[in-house]
């Protein structure tokens, strides 16, 4: 007879050897379950999510739908976590960028145990095949791990480059070092997958100084793993060693994901073939032509035919090698050499990048403990490149979500510029190109730079140490002030600036209006204001027994020609029924902004005035 204690330790391991078994559906659903936001997100973008082969996970895919993918993410979420996870983190920044995903669940569900997960040999192959399914070239890749998704990203690399698919064009290892004790390590040190497995795979890695465990998966560990991959022949990029950031740091701040996507060009290889190409095309026109054949892809060889010589010119994008067959080879395939050793005769070789890029904020300033600069603003700086002469540079500034951007120019002398407008509490990818000529079609581009613009703050200024010393830029002036500036579209308010605010002794909210402002002078934003506080805006109606009661807060935002040339004035007010709502009021004297009373009165004073029929009726 079994005692208790043993028979419940057997139920215990029964359960958890079951949940580790889990079949493809389970394991969705228990992800469902888990985080139903991020399940409904890949659901809501029409992801495709299908099971496994051997029914043990599942895997979802992802690609814009305007046009096919010019790179993919692949990605491996972390311990005890699943695939919806690392969905919902990346496809905000791929849908700008024309990248598609591919997230594998690689945790069956349940236990911790090396079983408990597919292995780099068992989950490659899943990855190979629907990539290879998905017609993804090779080289257009970047493989990511968080995690134990990074410490098994090694493992998973060498399988790539050793099948010869290379579907790997930069790897990211995302707080998971690569471990001396594990296996699939032990092997690459062992020589099972070549003397260099890593040799032209790229390799970017991500640590937070505040990870709880430095020497596993923190700053200690990946500065080991850095070594250790360049060691078996990585091109080693970056690591981003991340001062305030923790384990999970890389995805909550973009500015670090930002920077590992400026690291990752899918089109590389291709580019340079196709310059080859060109060069072939000029320099021995004999075999090859007509010049300006379209270049086709089929695995793994990118390629054009000359329907005029009838020969071919190929790159493998396995060995990097250029090809030539065809009738002028009698059918032959001649290997020409590494395209690598083609593109300086071909004039194919990159312009060097400007060196030492940074960006930084403007005008930075420092109020006690805190430090504020310029909110619609950043600075970048850099070195000028060496090897020949800059015409002129552009600097363009990315949202990192939405990938709106602004950008400007610099003369060939500049080592500095100011990307403005920009939007405050963003985060920006920021790009130096060096020109070579007036239309910069030949270019040295250095690797992107994340920033984040400061958020916006309020200043009190004055003199002393007392509210009455206090600067005010309308005589009447309160702390609840909102500062609305009028556009070109404003006719004879264009340029001016007006305050919606509640004067001292008004329970409303009346507007200020100033003079003509300019950027260059930033004293006219402070002066020159006349305050109608007296026959503008909106009061507090006297005696409410329904709706409005007491006017808080407001903003007056302009509206287009399109949207009726007038202001559109915001204000909360706490009500008569104790709720707090939100309403607003349309001017009936276009962009002036003061009259919001169809009536022959310039306020809004009772409350018979909010509940006229009238178009200028709030609305909540």
């Amino acid at each position: 007879m079994c005692s208790p204690v043993r028979l419940l330790w057997f139920v215990v391991a029964l359960l958890v050897s079951f949940a580790a078994q889990a079949d493809s559906a389970s394991i969705l659903n228990q992800a469902k379950s888990a985080n139903a936001v991020r399940y409904d997100f890949a659901v809501g973008k029409n992801a495709e999510i299908r099971n496994t082969t051997d029914n043990k996970a599942f895997s979802i895919w992802w690609q814009p739908s305007t046009s096919a993918p010019t790179g993919v993410i692949v990605t491996l979420h972390g311990h005890g976590s699943y695939a919806t996870d690392e969905f919902y983190l990346w496809q905000p920044y791929l849908q700008s960028r024309g990248y598609a995903i591919l997230a594998l669940q690689w945790w069956f569900g349940g236990g911790e145990a090396t079983a408990d997960y597919y292995q780099p040999q068992e989950m490659y192959p899943i990855i190979a095949s629907l990539l290879k399914e998905k017609g993804v070239k090779p080289g257009t890749v970047l493989f990511h791990g968080y995690s134990r998704g990074s410490a098994n990203s090694y493992g998973v690399t060498a399988l790539d480059t050793s099948s010869g698919n290379r579907y790997f064009n930069m790897v990211l290892s995302n707080a998971g070092g690569a471990a001396s004790g594990y296996p699939p390590n032990q092997q690459i040190a062992a020589g099972d997958y070549g003397a260099l497995p890593f040799s032209g795979v790229q390799w970017v890695m991500y640590c937070g100084q505040l990870d709880p465990d430095p020497a596993i998966n923190g700053c200690t560990a990946m500065t080991a793993a850095r070594d250790w991959v360049i060691k078996y022949g990585a091109t080693f990029k970056l690591l981003i060693d991340d001062p305030v950031g923790d384990h999970g740091g890389f995805m909550t701040n973009s500015a670090n994901v930002v920077t590992a996507l400026g690291q990752f060009d899918p089109t590389y290889a291709q580019v340079s073939a196709d310059c080859v190409f060109r060069w072939a095309e000029g320099s021995f026109a004999q075999f090859f032509a007509p010049a300006g054949a379209v270049s086709q892809f089929a695995h793994p060889y990118h390629f054009r035919y000359y329907t005029g010589t009838k020969n071919y010119l190929a790159t493998n994008l396995i060995d990097q090698h250029l090809y030539a067959a065809g009738e002028s080879t009698a059918g032959a395939i001649v290997d020409v050499g590494l395209v690598a050793g083609l593109l300086a005769t071909a004039g194919c070789t990159t312009p060097g990048a400007p060196g030492n890029v940074t960006v930084t904020q403007v005008n930075p300033q420092t109020v006690g403990s805190a430090s504020f600069g310029s909110s619609s603003k950043l600075l970048a700086k850099w070195t000028a490149p060496t090897g020949y002469v800059v015409d002129h540079y552009e600097i363009t500034a990315t949202e990192a979500l939405t990938a709106i951007s602004v950008s400007t120019t610099a003369t060939a002398s500049a080592t500095s510029a100011t990307l403005t407008p920009l939007k405050a509490a963003t985060t920006y990818s920021v790009v130096v190109k060096a020109c070579k000529d007036a239309a910069c079609t030949s270019a040295g581009t250095a690797a992107a730079v994340g920033a984040t613009t400061p958020a916006e703050y309020w200043q009190l200024q004055g003199s002393g140490n007392t509210v009455s010393t206090l600067t005010k830029p309308v005589a009447d002036g309160n702390a609840r002030l909102s500062a609305t500036r009028f556009g070109a579209e404003a006719g004879a308010a264009a340029n001016t600036v007006q305050f919606y605010y509640g004067p001292q002794g008004v329970t409303g909210q009346s507007v200020a209006s100033s003079g003509v402002v300019s950027a260059t002078s930033p004293a006219s934003y402070l002066s020159g204001f006349t305050s109608y506080a007296n026959t503008s805006g909106v009061r507090s109606p006297t005696s409410a027994t329904s709706g409005i009661k007491s006017i808080m807060t407001g903003q007056g935002v302009p509206l287009s020609a399109a949207l009726g040339a007038k202001v559109r004035l915001f204000f909360e007010s706490n009500d008569v029924d104790g709720k707090t709502r939100i309403y607003s009021v349309a001017s009936v004297d276009g962009y002036v902004g003061r009259d919001f009373n169809l009536g022959a009165a310039t306020t809004c004073t009772t409350a018979a005035d909010y509940l006229s029929a009238a178009t200028a009726r709030p609305r909540s």
